[in-house]
C-alpha cells in the first residue's frame, strides 16, 4: 500500500511541475533534435479539453447539454476575437507563448486591431525561408 501512495504522490508532483512549466498539451516530436516535449497549453484550455472529451462526461451528460454549451462558448469566443476589444488579449498571449515579435512584419502588438488579426500575422520572409523553392520534389508546409 505504501508503494501505491508513493507512486500517486510522485505522479502528483510531476503533474504540478508540468502545470508550473505550462506543459499540459499533447506530446510533440521535435524532428530537428529528436526529442519529445509537451505542447505548452494554458491550464484553463487543458481543463476545458479534459471535460469536453472525457468518458465520465459522456456517461453523465446524455443530453449533450454541457458539450453544446462548451461548443457554443467556443464559437462565441471566435466571434469575440474579431472585435477591437479582443486586441487586449494579445500582450498576454505573446508573453505566455514567448512569441518573438521581431519575426513578424508587424512587430508592435498594437498594430493588430483584433486578436484574430494577430493570430494570422505575416512572418518576415527571411525568418521562414522556403526550402528548395525550385525543386518540385520538395513539399513545403505553409503553416507554422
Amino acid at each position: 500500500m505504501g508503494q501505491c501512495i508513493s507512486k500517486k504522490y510522485a505522479a502528483s508532483i510531476q503533474f504540478i511541475k508540468r502545470v508550473q512549466k505550462r506543459q499540459l498539451g499533447p506530446l510533440l516530436y521535435i524532428r530537428a533534435t529528436g526529442e519529445t516535449v509537451r505542447e505548452i497549453l494554458p491550464l484553463q484550455q487543458w481543463l476545458e479539453n479534459g471535460i469536453m472529451y472525457s468518458k465520465p462526461l459522456e456517461f453523465i451528460d446524455k443530453t449533450k447539454f454541457v458539450r453544446k454549451k462548451l461548443k457554443s462558448e467556443n464559437i462565441s469566443s471566435q466571434h469575440n476575437n474579431n472585435t477591437s476589444a479582443s486586441s487586449k488579449k494579445i500582450p498576454g498571449f505573446i508573453d505566455f507563448f514567448n512569441i518573438k515579435m521581431s519575426d513578424f512584419i508587424l512587430e508592435n502588438p498594437r498594430d493588430y486591431s483584433t486578436f484574430n488579426d494577430f493570430f494570422i500575422r505575416e512572418v518576415k520572409p527571411e525568418k521562414r525561408p522556403i526550402d528548395a523553392p525550385t525543386d518540385d520534389a520538395v513539399i513545403v508546409c505553409a503553416a507554422d
